[in-house]
This record gives structure tokens, sequence and C-alpha cells, in this order.
């Protein structure tokens, strides 16, 4: 799509768009953005922190340069921790790099407290874990833990840290144990031959490697034969094929190709199987094994020469984790091992003997913490010497929290009775919130006053309760799984009843009685007869005369038309007021008022767009 920009607006493809259209577009995009923008703030998931990945190997997987051996079992732990706010059924988790994979047969591992209370569960494939956690540490802060799972390194690679990815699409750098070198190498040395082991994922076959150096060979066997003799122990016992993929095998390979980690299908890899040979004892638990450098009949000095051969459990089912003494792994203790197997070389041409002992380690295990909430507790009693108020009586204690989360701050009133059993606050709260206790009022009680209140720590001594200089006010540091404990003392005072007066009261001389009548204002009449002025007018129809009879005159009630009345008082009219309109309600700042600004702004952008692209048609 083209878009080019002009002087009187915008053309995008073959359409030009006026530039009052430009705005007007840009205006209802703002406010869809804001609309937007608060919805998006409105979201908010718990977050977990996966960190402090470490990797723990034993000596026999590490070679002579202290690197991590390829194939060799390790144990990476990391460990997590959860935010304020996580609610049952939130997960976290985490993925292996390329150069790791999980080892271990168990479908799920349970996050387990010291006391065995299981606070989740996690799953594990060959390259990622993932951890969901139940309701039992709900109501808990500072829910953490641990996951430790063993691992083979796969891949050689020479960096000191791999990248490990949370869900949560993070990476941390997991440091690889180092020596002389860093990073994931092979079980060899230039100048003595080295021998390991390793659990196949059956969980019933274990493979042995027996790694010689050219030039070693080269010097012991100047005549080409070399004889290894290998005694097991262990209930596993030497079988040719143990799985359909895995046979004795002898090779040679060049050290300094990278392929060197995985020969199988490395074009330089010769093949010197049919230049070795087996011979097994009755009971399969000794094998003699004869070597020959191949149709040269020279041991090539600049290479490496490699034996494989296996071994398979004999007992029922996967072998059963066990403990031995014998097995000591740096940073584990012998319970966290499982059953031993051992394998015992002995090179005849020096006599130099080489042990090798697979243990398979269940190292698969995850821990979780937390702690408790807890509160204050407050009871209530009278100082010696108090009047005498019933037990029961309540007393309102004002209740100031502060915590570290600010969901939790508030300010209530608690009533306390005197002489029951301490009253704790409303809720319990996170470790390290602090709770200030007063006693602004007292109760109201006939004949009984207060002294000021005192607070007091429930146990002296207590680092938890803090008191004020005055003794009226008491500062409590919660702490975890427990209340602190605080008392309240009240001084009741009894009010002495009013003697009467035993003095008789002094007489008041009567007041003498005015001599002056008072002056009384008359009424005004409610209506005043008034004298006409002016003769009535007379009819406007002639009538025949009649003799004039002298007659008494009687006064008539004024028409107001043409005589003035004298001003009588009245009772004054109230104005009709306006009744006054009731207050106009606002609603709070909540999406509500923000949709409404929106379509608002709206309404007058579109407006304001008709007006302008009106202006522009006629320009």
């Amino acid at each position: 799509m083209n878009i080019a920009l002009g002087r009187k607006g915008v053309r995008v493809g073959h359409t030009a768009l006026s530039a009052p259209l430009v705005a007007l577009i840009a205006i209802v995009v703002l406010i869809a953005g804001v609309v937007g923008a608060g919805f998006a703030r409105a979201q908010a998931n718990p977050v977990f922190t996966v960190s402090n990945p470490t990797i723990t190997a034993s000596e026999n997987a590490r070679n002579q340069d202290g690197q991590l051996v390829q194939w060799a079992e390790a144990v990476l732990s990391v460990e997590w921790s959860a935010a304020y706010g996580w609610a049952p059924g939130d997960s976290f988790g985490f993925e292996l790099p390329t150069e790791l994979k999980f080892r271990g047969n168990a479908p799920a591992i349970d996050l387990k407290a010291d006391d065995g209370t299981v606070g989740g569960t996690c799953t594990v494939d060959a390259t990622s874990v993932t951890c969901t956690l139940n309701d039992a540490f709900q109501g808990k802060d500072s829910v953490h833990g641990t996951v430790s799972l063993g691992i083979q390194p796969v891949e050689r690679t020479s960096e000191s840290s791999l990248p490990l990815k949370t869900d949560a699409g993070m990476e941390i750098l997991v440091p690889l144990p180092a020596g002389a070198k860093t990073g994931i190498g092979t079980s060899t040395d230039p100048e003595h031959p080295v021998k390991n082991g390793w659990v196949e994922d059956n969980d019933k076959t274990f493979g042995w490697q027996l790694v010689l150096p050219g030039a070693y060979l080269q010097k012991i066997a100047p005549e080409g034969q070399v004889t290894v003799r290998d005694t097991l122990g262990g209930k596993h016992l030497f079988v040719e094929k143990p799985m359909p993929n895995k046979q004795w095998s002898f090779i040679s390979v060049d050290p300094t190709n990278p392929a060197y980690a995985n020969p199988w299908g490395d074009p330089d890899t010769e093949w010197l199987t049919d230049s070795a040979s087996f011979e097994f004892s009755a009971d399969n638990k000794e094998v003699v094994i004869t070597l020959r450098p191949g149709a040269s009949g020279q041991w090539d000095p600049a290479r490496n020469y490699r034996l494989y051969y296996y071994t398979k459990y004999t007992g029922e089912g996967q072998f059963i984790p066990a403990v031995s003494p014998e097995i000591s792994v740096e940073g584990e203790t012998p319970e966290t091992a499982s059953w031993l197997f051992g394998n015992h070389a002995v090179i005849e041409n020096t006599q130099e003997e080489l042990s090798s002992r697979v243990y398979r380690i269940d190292w698969s295990r995850g821990t979780i913490a937390g702690v408790g909430r807890g509160s204050f507790a407050i009871s209530k009693k009278l100082s010696d010497g108090s009047a005498t108020i019933p037990d029961g009586t309540e007393f309102q204690v004002q209740v100031d929290v502060d915590s570290p989360i600010d969901s939790f701050d508030e300010t209530y009133v608690l009533k306390v009775p005197l002489g029951g059993e301490p009253i704790s606050g409303n809720k319990v709260l996170p470790a390290g919130t602090t709770v200030t206790l007063s006693e602004p009022t007292f109760p109201e009680l006939d004949g009984i006053t207060f002294g000021e209140p005192r607070f007091s720590s429930a146990t002296a001594g207590d680092p938890n309760v803090a008191i004020s200089a005055d003794g009226t006010k008491a500062t409590i540091t919660t702490i975890a799984d427990t209340n602190v404990a605080v008392v309240l003392t009240n001084t009741a005072n009894e009010v002495p009843p009013t003697t009467p007066e035993t003095t008789p009261p002094t007489s008041t001389p009567e007041t003498t009685p005015e001599t002056t009548p008072p002056t009384t204002t008359p009424a005004t009449p409610t209506t005043t007869p008034v004298t006409p002025t002016t003769p009535a007018t007379p009819p406007s129809v002639r009538t025949t005369p009649t003799p004039e009879v002298p007659s008494t005159s009687v006064p008539r009630t004024p028409t107001g038309l043409d005589e003035t009345p004298t001003e009588v008082a009245r009772a004054e009219t109230p104005a009709p007021t306006t009744p006054s309109q009731p207050a106009e309600k606002t609603l709070a700042n909540t999406g509500a008022t923000y949709t409404q600004w929106a379509l608002a702004i709206g309404g007058l952008a579109v407006a304001l767009g008709f007006v302008l692209i009106r202006r522009a048609r006629k320009a």
C-alpha cells in the first residue's frame, strides 16, 4: 500500500483523503486508544517469579577439566515465589535450553511443605515443567519454594551459562559447573582412560563408556592388544543387546572434531566392533573384553577409542529407589539418592583399575512454604481499687491498621468486654503490619467516671508491642501465625452523691407592682365604615317620579371604585417559593465515566469533521 502526504490531505493508494477527514479519523483513533487503555488497566494477574537456577553435579558427572559431562546426570534447581493476589489454579513454569533435558519418570511432582502439606503439583516432560498451586496456602503471605529435577546434558557447548525461559517470557541464565574449562564436554583425558555410565530412558538399562586415548594405548600396548576385565556389583547383568537400538560397540573418533559429541552420525568415525571380542561368565556378572586397533595394527595417538557396553536391571519392574550409604553427591544427602549399580574394570595390561558407579537418582522434588498471617488480641480489666462495674461491660477500642499491603489498611472500632476472653482483630494480617490501639471514649455509666486508659503488653518484654510514653496507645507489629496480645486497663471512679444544703436559702423581696397603668393600643377594626363623599350615581333608566319620603340613611359597604378605604391590617400571605432542584448526581470515576466522555468527545469530533468537510468542498 502506498501512502502519500500532501498539502491538502493524505493519499492512500488511489484514494485521496481530505485533511479534515484525516483529523476526524485521528481523533476517533485517539478516543479508541483512551477507552482501550482504560480496559487494559482493569486487567491484573498474579505474578510468579522464577529465579536463582543452579546445576549441581557429582564428581562422576564432571570431566578432568571440571566441565559437565555429556549424558551424565546432574540436578537443576530453581527458586520460585508468588506475589500477593495469586489464586488456586494459577501456575508457573519454565523451559530448558536445548543443551539440557529432564531425567526421571515421575508423572508429577508435589510441592510439599515441611509438615507434608501439598500446596501444588508440577508436571514434567522432556524439556519443560509446569507447576499449579492449589488452595492449601491461600491466605498465607510470601508463598515460595523450590523445584529440583534431574537433568542430562545432551549437547556440547563452551558457554559458561545457558538461558532458561520462563512462561512469563523472561530469560534467566543457568551457570554451568566449571573448572579449567567451561561448558559441557566429554569425559576424555589425553593421558589416562576414563569410564562413566548412565541410565537409559527405559529405566532398566545402564550404558557404560570406556574412553581410551590413542596415545595411552600406544604406550601400554605397542603390540596392539588390550584386555579389559569388568565385574558388576548390584542387581544387574551384562547383556549384549538390551534394546533394539543399543548394542556393544568399539569405535575411534577425532577428539578435535565438534561431531565428537555424537559420533554415530560422523563420517569420520571408524567402526572397530569387529576388532573387539567379549567373553561372559556363566552368571553374566563378569566379562573379559579384548580390543585391537583394526586393519592398521597400530593405535593412532591422535584419536580416541571408545567402548560402549550395557547391563540390565534384574529385579521385577523398574528398580525401586533405595538409600545407599556409599553414595556421596555434592550438595545432596544420601537420602536423596537411589540404588547403586557398580562397575569395576581392570585393564590387565597395566592392572590399572577403573571403577564407575551408576546411581539412578530420584532428583525430582518440590517444596512450598508461606508465612501465615497473624493479628492481635486485647483483653480488658480494671485497676485495683476501682469501682465495681459488671463483667461484660463493653469498651470501644479504636484500631488503626497500616499494612505493607495497602488493601489491608483500615480504621475501625472493636468492642472489648470487661473481664471476658481476649478479643482478636477483625481479620488476620500480613506479618509486619502495624496496628495502633487507642481508647478515645468510655461507656456512659451512672455514677462512674474513668481515668486515662493504660495499655501494656500481655507478655513482658514482647518486642512486637510498643507503648506510648503516657500509656494511652499501643502499637503492635504483627507476626506470622500468632496473635500479639495486649491488655487495656482502666480506672473506674465512683462519683460521690450530692449533699443537701443546711443553710436556709436567702429570701428575695417581692417586686413592687407598677402604679402606672399600662398603655393599651386599641385594636384596629376589621372593617371601617366609610362616609360617602359623593351622591350615588342615579340609575340610567328613567321612571315616573314619586313623592320624596324621608328615610334613615344606612351606610353602604364601600365598592372600592370611588372611595378610599382606611388601611386594614391583614395577615401577610407568604410569597410562593420555587422548589429547589435535587442535587445533580455524579458518577464515580469508573469505566462508565470514561465511556461517557469518550462518546461525548466522539460526537463532537464527528460534528466538527462534517463541518470541516463541507468547508473543504466549498473551497
